[in-house]
C-alpha cells in the first residue's frame, strides 16, 4: 500500500504581485505612500508571502529610514512588515525582507509606505522599496489568526492528526507583531529589560525572547517618522495540547497588531518534531522539502534523543541521527526500515532565515515491503 500526502497545496498557490521596480518620490518629511501596487482578491482565508527590498541612499549625518507594508480591505490597513534601518556607511545599503501574514477572504489593496531622514541636501537618508512578490500559500493542518489588531489572550491547539508517517508530534508556531506608538519610539522587549514603550510576548504564562526584532528606535534621528517596528517569535509547540500566547504592552498609546500561523510543515532556525514515526518493518518513507518564500539551507532526519549526545562529522552532525540530508532548493530524505528501529524514530526538520524559508511539501510511505 503506497500513501502518499501533499501538505503543501501547490495546485491553489498564486503568484500575485511580481514588481522589479523600484520606488521612492521623497518629499522629504513624514511618511508618504511610495507604491500602489493594485488590488488582490482572495476567495479564502489565505496565507500571504512576501519578499522584498527595502534600502537607502545615506549622504550626510542622519542615517535613518523607514517604511511599512499593509494591505487595505478599505476599512482598516493590515501592518504586514515595517520597520526602520540605520545606514552609516555612506551610499546604499540594502536589506531583503521576506515573511507571512494571514488573511481573511476579501480584496485588499497593497500599499509600501516609507519615510526618510532629511536636514539640508548634504544631508539626509532617502528611502527605497522594490523589488516586491507577494503571493498565495495552503498547507494542511493549520491554525491561524488573521493578522489584526491584539484582541487579548489568544488560545491555540493544533490537532495531532495521524498522517500516513505516524501522528504529529508538534508544530512551528509563527508569531509575528507590528507595534508603534505615535511621535515616539518603541521597542521590542527581552525577559530582564526595560526599554522606552516596551511590548512583551508571553507563551502559555512565560515570557519569551523574540526570535528577532527590529525595533522603532533610531540613533542619529532628525526627521524621520516613528511608526513602524516589527518582531516575531518562531518556536516548537507540542501538538494536541493549549497554548497560550499573549502581549503585555507598557503605553496605552501603542498600537500592537499580531498574525499567527502555526503548522508542522513551515520550518524554522528551532529543530521541531513534524510526526513521530509508526510504521511496519520493511517500510519505506519519504519526505520533501522545498523553500518557501526565501531559498533557505534545509535539514531533514531521522532519529531519537539519547541520553548523551556526540557531534560526528558534518555530514551526520550527532548521534541521535540515524538518517541526515540538508541543503537549499529541494530536498528530499528517503529511508527503508529494515535493519533501522522503525517504531521508535522521530522526523526531525529545520530550515529558516529571517522572518521566511522553507517548508514540507509532501510525505508519503510505502508500505508494501
Amino acid at each position: 500500500m503506497l500513501l502518499t500526502e501533499v501538505v503543501r497545496k501547490i495546485k491553489d498557490e498564486k503568484l500575485l504581485i511580481d514588481d522589479p521596480n523600484y520606488y521612492t518620490d521623497w518629499p522629504k518629511t513624514g511618511w508618504f505612500l511610495a507604491k500602489n501596487y493594485g488590488q488582490i482578491s482572495l476567495d479564502e482565508p489565505s496565507l500571504i508571502l512576501f519578499n522584498y527590498v527595502f534600502k537607502s541612499y545615506d549622504d550626510g549625518g542622519y542615517h535613518n529610514a523607514t517604511h511599512k507594508l499593509v494591505f487595505d480591505d478599505g476599512t482598516v490597513e493590515r501592518r504586514a512588515c515595517g520597520f526602520p534601518m540605520y545606514n552609516d556607511t555612506g551610499g546604499y545599503k540594502s536589506i531583503n525582507v521576506q515573511g507571512f501574514i494571514w488573511l481573511p477572504a476579501g480584496t485588499y489593496t497593497v500599499k509600501a509606505y516609507l519615510g526618510g531622514d532629511y536636514y539640508d541636501s548634504n544631508n539626509e537618508c532617502k528611502p527605497y522599496i522594490g523589488e516586491m512578490k507577494i503571493g498565495k500559500a495552503k498547507f494542511v493542518d493549520m491554525e491561524t489568526i488573521e493578522a489584526q489588531e491584539y484582541p487579548g489572550q489568544i488560545t491555540k491547539n493544533l490537532a495531532a492528526r495521524k498522517t500516513c508517517l505516524g501522528p504529529i508530534k508538534q508544530g512551528v508556531m509563527w508569531i509575528i507583531v507590528n507595534a508603534w506608538t505615535s511621535g515616539a519610539e518603541t521597542n521590542f522587549e527581552n525577559p530582564g529589560e526595560d526599554l522606552t514603550n516596551g511590548v512583551r510576548i508571553f507563551v502559555d504564562g512565560v515570557q519569551k525572547s523574540w526570535t528577532e526584532r527590529r525595533n522603532d528606535a533610531m540613533n542619529q534621528r532628525y526627521n524621520c517618522p516613528y511608526g513602524a517596528g516589527c518582531a516575531w517569535l518562531v518556536l516548537p509547540l507540542t501538538a494536541g495540547q493549549d497554548h497560550t500566547i499573549s502581549i503585555q504592552k507598557d503605553s496605552t498609546d501603542t498600537v500592537v497588531w499580531i498574525t499567527l500561523i502555526y503548522s508542522p510543515w513551515l520550518l524554522a532556525d528551532v529543530e521541531s518534531i513534524p510526526v513521530m514515526l509508526e510504521l511496519t518493518r520493511e517500510a519505506t518513507i519519504y519526505i520533501k522539502a522545498e523553500p518557501l518564500n526565501k531559498d533557505v539551507e534545509k535539514v531533514l532526519a531521522l532519529g531519537a534523543d539519547k541520553a548523551l549526545q556526540y557531534p560526528v562529522t558534518d555530514s551526520i552532525p550527532n548521534t541521535k541521527y540515524e538518517k541526515y540530508v540538508s541543503g537549499t532548493g529541494i530536498i528530499s530524505l528517503s529511508e527503508t526500515f529494515d535493519i533501522m528501529p522503525y517504531d521508535e524514530l522521530f522526523l526531525y526538520a529545520k530550515g529558516y532565515s529571517g522572518m521566511g524559508g522553507g517548508c514540507i511539501s509532501l510525505i508519503s510511505a510505502d508500505l508494501r515491503g
